[in-house]
């Protein structure tokens, strides 16, 4: 069996939750981000995949909370990216 890891690049698709507070799961909570960090640095440095990350925003915003409400798709949508961006830029600090 070989120790050469079937794939030399992966993509890790992480929930916004996972960045939000333990019991809420929304907002920011850095020391769960640092956790979030930490594990992909030692899955990172174990296996020596090289890892492409894309986050979502779920910890601070969800399209389905202003469905029916008669806001502007376009506008949700806006908002739900710059969630991502902040989420992207927390586990970049990390």
């Amino acid at each position: 069996m070989s120790s050469e890891p079937k794939y030399k690049r992966v993509l890790l698709k992480l929930t916004g939750e996972l960045f939000g507070h333990p019991e809420t799961h929304k907002g920011l909570d850095f020391s769960e981000i640092q956790k979030v960090a930490s594990y992909i640095v030692k899955l990172n440095k174990k296996s020596g995949v090289e890892i492409a990350i894309v986050v979502g925003a779920g910890n601070l915003f969800r399209g389905r909370e202003v469905a029916g409400t008669g806001a502007d798709k376009a506008a949700a949508d806006y908002i739900g990216m710059l969630g991502t961006v902040m989420n992207a830029l927390a586990l970049q600090e990390e």
